[in-house]
């Protein structure tokens, strides 16, 4: 009795306190003010460092190295820090602009370098390089870790370590959040992470540290498996085009070879797992373009929303908070009755055509219908009973989602 006394006492302890977010951690330090959200800073130092040393395609040891950047005369003791990690064509520097903007904001931010391939084009050769750039990116994030454990010379807080990336760093970042050790995979998978030493890989010293991490940017990329993500694990943001030919935003046979999990099918699933996240798809926009001249008012956008939703939904994240709905987006529709037998109604004061999403509890889609009036009533009637998940949308954002209870005995 005592037990359960002193723990009911310590619970309403760190509710009192306020200091702890949604995984029961300590709220980053600066949440009382502008930082994370508006920039605090402008002068921005930039210090190269190598985080790891790793075999390549050719069987050469290589050294891999990030670029770390920081305000200068930064005094706050804990900070966290992204790691972000270029496309598949480009160099480090490609991601400077969204360091600089990170930094700026009270973060230290990365851009990493990792390996790649030979230019083979099999199923086997894309997960082999696939599996060594996820290893690099959780070798980044071990870095952090351990620098924070010995000298601690970037002073970061490593209960906030976002991944993030453009093309073949979305995809880097979406698996280093959420592809576990646990997680189903094919023969040729379970084979190639014998060889490589596991999804941790075995290249650096660090190996006894975590790299889990709290938060995922995903540029236009995509992930092997929807079912990999799994309740508790990081909350993700996430811009992509809807006419992208290269990393489709939906299901997509890549290459020919594999089929991979698009955008929508990551953020479907995150809210079924009622993980925190926003999804801003630009419609018509394709790979590249979206983050060229002609669509910068929305990667603007898309980024302003990301610093508040990092601060507002992980950093800053108060435990009486921490029930609220997983999606970014103030719930604005009423769907009812819950439980519901036969049909369904949804009211909204959407000036807009909307489309409701239901999925079954293994994440799989069962039907869609047009929301275009402000009211509509839908035919459930051919449903199973049991417990269902919903998502609802606009042309631009997921703006609510949530479980329907269908009882059709």
């Amino acid at each position: 009795m005592k037990n359960v006394e002193t723990l009911i006492l310590l619970v309403g302890l760190f509710m009192l306190v306020g200091q702890v977010n949604i995984w029961g951690q300590e709220k980053a330090q600066g949440c009382d003010g502008p930082r994370y959200e508006d920039e605090v800073a402008e002068a921005v130092t930039i210090t190269t460092v190598k985080y790891d040393e790793a075999m390549n395609y050719d069987g050469s040891i290589i050294e891999l190295e990030m670029d770390i950047f920081q305000v200068e005369n930064d005094t706050f003791s804990r900070r966290p820090v992204v790691i972000l990690a270029h496309s598949v064509v480009d160099d480090r520097t490609e991601m400077y602009h969204l360091c600089e903007q990170f930094s700026r904001r009270g973060y230290v931010a990365a851009s990493m370098d990792y390996r790649g391939g030979d230019g083979v084009r099999t199923y086997e050769k894309y997960v082999h390089v696939g599996i060594r750039q996820i290893q690099d990116m959780k070798a980044a994030v071990r870095f952090f870790r351990n620098d924070y454990m010995a000298d601690n010379l970037f002073r970061v807080d490593t209960n906030y370590i976002f991944v993030g990336g453009f093309s073949i760093g979305g995809v880097m970042s979406l698996h280093t959040g959420y592809w576990d050790d646990g997680d189903n995979v094919d023969p040729i998978i379970d084979s190639l992470l014998n060889i490589e030493g596991g999804i941790e890989g075995n290249s650096n010293e660090f190996l006894n540290v975590s790299s889990r991490v709290q938060g995922v940017i995903n540029l236009s990329g995509a992930i092997l498996h929807k079912e990999w993500i799994d309740q508790g694990e990081a909350a993700v943001v996430s811009y992509h085009g809807t006419a992208d030919d290269v990393v489709s935003i939906r299901r997509h046979l890549f290459d020919g070879l594999y089929f991979t999990d698009g955008t929508e099918e990551v953020h479907q699933q995150a809210a079924i797992k009622n993980i925190p996240n926003y999804f801003h798809p630009v419609s018509g926009g394709g790979h590249f373009d979206i983050y060229e001249e002609s669509f910068s008012d929305q990667f603007h956008a898309f980024k302003e929303a990301t610093f508040k939703f990092f601060k507002e939904s992980v950093l800053c994240k108060s435990p009486i908070n921490s029930i609220s709905p997983a999606n970014f987006i103030e719930q604005k529709a009423r769907i009812f009755p819950n439980p519901a037998s036969r049909i369904l109604h949804i009211q909204h004061d959407e000036y807009e055509i909307l489309e409701l999403i239901i999925f079954d509890c293994l994440g799989k889609e069962i039907g869609h219908w047009k929301v275009n009036n402000i009211e509509k009533t839908i035919e459930i009637n051919k449903l199973n009973s049991g417990l269902y998940y919903y998502t609802l949308k606009n042309e631009v954002h997921y703006i609510q989602s949530g479980k329907i209870v269908i009882n059709n005995r």
